[in-house]
């Protein structure tokens, strides 16, 4: 009777975003099940409950700057969870937990100045993704490892990261605006999660596989895609304009005859499409471009356009870029085009063109990041609170 009083409290304390009070109830719940009942499924459930909130308490903590005490969470977690759990769907939901947690610890990372870890971080917790089949959460992960690479100053990986996101985004995004829900939800009504063709014309056979996989099930799970489709394309047009932001400041830093100024007015037309031109995100993309051309038309370097449009590009890996921005389906043909706009630059300039100011800023994960697909067994509030996790500025 205790521990369901001090379980029913917690939650009511998780609703109301009080986490770390939230916390403390679950883990005097915890301790007196581990003396009634032993090491039970309920009691591993109770454990996994503390390890959601640990995470949900560490991201407040980075977020407020409190690193040190963040560490010790994260740390604490780390210890929890390390082990797997006999149980198949409550050893995914481990998994789940610690995936978020590296996330966590990147962020920490980043906080700290600590680039280097913050990336070994964020690549744990893309790897925990990809074998969760999570794919909705994969663009914010390459898009936060475009932004560390990029401040390392390694912009060819910078942007292959931001070509992985623009895949996934747009398939996202297809899913979300050309296939009606009720074929979307069919597979799952079926008992099986083979993708029907309606479906897989709209995918890569990376992304199919993966959905097939599990992936799909989790996916439709969370709250974003049982809600209105408008908010689906909002969120996951919003992400587009962010990822053709990155490839462009990428393709600025790698070399001048790279198509980055085409690709700054598709990251504003991008944002001004889904969000509305008067949107805060799609008046900052659009001022990029318009400073882009007019630096380029006083000389500082580019295709040669001027402030009246975008330049005529005519190099091969401009042409490559504008064939391919609309059509790539795959891992395999985002490193083609990767390799044809990269190559050839050599090493990457860590400035711009002569006579121009310094280069923008990737964005890390937007704060309109999709809310997360998690494994059945976890709270809507915490996958509402996996989807803000961003990176520090």
């Amino acid at each position: 009777r205790k521990v369901q009083e001090l379980e029913e409290a917690a939650q009511k304390l998780e609703e109301a975003v009080h986490y770390k009070e939230a916390l403390e109830l679950q883990g005097q719940a915890l301790e007196l099940r581990r003396a009634h009942f032993g090491d039970s499924p309920e009691t591993a459930d109770a454990a996994l409950k503390v390890a959601e909130l640990t995470n949900l308490v560490a991201q407040d903590l980075i977020q407020r700057n409190i690193l040190g005490e963040a560490t010790v969470m994260l740390t604490r977690n780390d210890l929890a969870t390390s082990a797997a759990l006999p149980d198949e769907p409550r050893n995914v939901r481990r998994q789940a937990i610690r995936s978020q947690m590296f996330n966590h610890f990147c962020c920490l990372r980043k906080a700290q100045g600590n680039i280097r870890g913050a990336l070994k971080f964020m690549e744990k917790s893309l790897s925990g993704l990809l074998q969760l089949n999570l794919v909705d959460q994969l663009p914010t992960a390459y898009l936060n490892i475009c932004a560390l690479y990029s401040s390392l100053g390694l912009h060819s990986e910078a942007l292959k990261h931001a070509y992985m996101a623009l895949q996934v985004v747009k398939e996202l995004l297809a899913l979300a605006t050309e296939v009606p829900p009720e074929v979307l939800h069919q597979p799952l009504h079926g008992g099986s999660e083979e993708l029907p063709p309606e479906l897989r014309r709209v995918l890569s056979e990376e992304t199919a596989r993966m959905l097939e996989g599990g992936g799909l099930r989790a996916m439709l799970s969370a709250e974003l895609w049982r809600g209105v489709p408008e908010t689906r394309v909002k969120q996951f047009g919003t992400q587009l304009a962010i990822t053709y932001f990155n490839i462009a400041v990428e393709q600025e830093y790698l070399s001048e005859a790279a198509p980055f100024m085409r690709t700054y007015e598709v990251a504003a037309m991008t944002a001004e499409r889904y969000l509305g031109p008067q949107d805060p995100l799609s008046q900052k993309f659009r001022r990029m471009f318009n400073k882009v051309c007019r630096q380029n038309a006083q000389g500082g370097g580019g295709g040669g356009a001027g402030p009246q449009g975008p330049p005529a590009a005519a190099s091969p890996a401009a042409r490559a870029f504008e064939r391919s921005r609309h059509g790539v389906t795959s891992t395999a043909n985002i490193n083609a085009l990767y390799h044809v706009v990269a190559g050839g630059a050599g090493k990457a300039r860590q400035g711009r063109a002569r006579g121009r100011g310094p280069s923008p800023k990737p964005m890390s994960m937007s704060p309109a990041a999709p809310v997360t697909a998690l494994p059945a067994g976890m709270s809507p509030a915490y996958a509402t609170a996996m989807g803000s996790s961003t990176l520090p500025p």
